[in-house]
């Protein structure tokens, strides 16, 4: 890794990067929630009529406020109990990550074979790009030991779309090295996560949902991913090398309504896998680790809760494994 010197400048150079990628992507037009709503109360002035002028009563809500109630109450519990034990489950992770780590040390101690085993023992940056400010809580770096802490909530009020790029919440860990060589270097890469939290989602429900169209959902996803980034090449380019999903929950909203909570405790490995990097002499690769987080809150609202920031609750990334398949000549 460039000394010291140099590393608030890659910062500002990624987040300038990536900033105007957000920019340049395209969104999905939003319906207009006025004249949404002015269909809906007609829609419900027909069935009053057809139902003798009661359409979704009192009686109605008073079922749907105490079935939510109970789920979140169940939840509720649920999450405080994850809190409990979100101490001995972070040391858990933390053990199963420092095994790993200690495999990785011993291929470095190995004479130069045919490969190099290089560790990247920290990234030079975790950023939740233009959304940082409201979803990190707090982020630590050093050797062998960098974390966030992260939260993110959206309700009705934060209605995006489906699933999406749009309506997703990222967070990023930020490696880099360098091929101070005067040759060609292909390299694979792999790491490993590591999630400690609670995810929560609640779908609203409406009685006019039996005959409108739909059904209206509210969903969410947890997802991880390993990227690099030819940051050589002007403009920088992109590449995905593996996507996986840790969770997700797909909610349909109905006539009552639903709450769905989760807890996440696992350790996931990102690697490169078939796909080699390479890279020109004397350049530089950056590799993107990233926990993203899509949402989807559509019609009769309802809210996402993805918290990793709570107490020992946190996503760690502390290295990144490069393997040197290219000594040279």
């Amino acid at each position: 890794m460039p000394d010291d010197r140099d590393i608030e400048d890659w910062q500002t150079d990624v987040m300038r990067v990536v900033t105007d990628a957000e920019t340049t992507t395209g969104r999905r037009p939003q319906r207009d929630p006025a004249r949404r709503a002015v269909a809906r109360r007609e829609v419900a002035d027909l069935l009053a009529e057809q139902v003798g002028g009661r359409g979704d009563d009192g009686r109605v809500r008073a079922v749907r406020e105490r079935h939510l109630a109970e789920l979140t109450r169940a939840a509720d519990e649920e999450e405080a109990a994850a809190r409990a034990e979100a101490g001995a489950s972070l040391r858990n992770l933390t053990e199963a990550m420092q095994i790993r780590m200690a495999g990785v040390q011993q291929l470095n101690a190995l004479p130069p074979g045919n490969f190099t085993t290089i560790t990247v023992r920290k990234p030079f940056m975790i950023w939740g790009g233009k959304h940082s400010s409201a979803i990190l809580d707090d982020t630590f770096i050093d050797d062998d030991d960098s974390w966030a802490k992260v939260h993110v909530y959206l309700d009705e009020d934060d209605d995006e779309g489906p699933p999406t790029q749009a309506g997703e919440r990222r967070v990023s860990f930020w490696f880099m090295w360098q091929n101070d060589s005067d040759f060609f270097a292909v390299i694979s890469a792999h790491t490993y996560i590591a999630l400690n939290g609670y995810i929560r989602v609640g779908a609203n429900g409406s009685a006019w949902n039996i005959v409108l169209a739909g059904p209206w959902v509210t969903n969410m996803w947890l997802r991880a991913s390993l990227s690099w980034w030819r940051w050589w090449q002007q403009p920088q380019v992109r590449t995905e090398l593996q996507n996986l999903t840790v969770t997700g929950v797909t909610l349909e909203n109905g006539v009552l309504g639903q709450v769905h909570g989760e807890r996440v405790n696992r350790v996931e490995r990102l690697e490169s896998g078939a796909e080699y990097i390479t890279i020109p002499p004397r350049e530089t690769v950056v590799l993107e680790v990233a926990v993203s987080f899509p949402v989807g809150i559509e019609e009769d609202g309802g809210s996402v809760d993805f918290d990793f920031s709570t107490g020992d609750f946190r996503i760690v990334c502390p290295w990144m494994n490069i393997l040197l398949l290219t000594p040279a000549p």
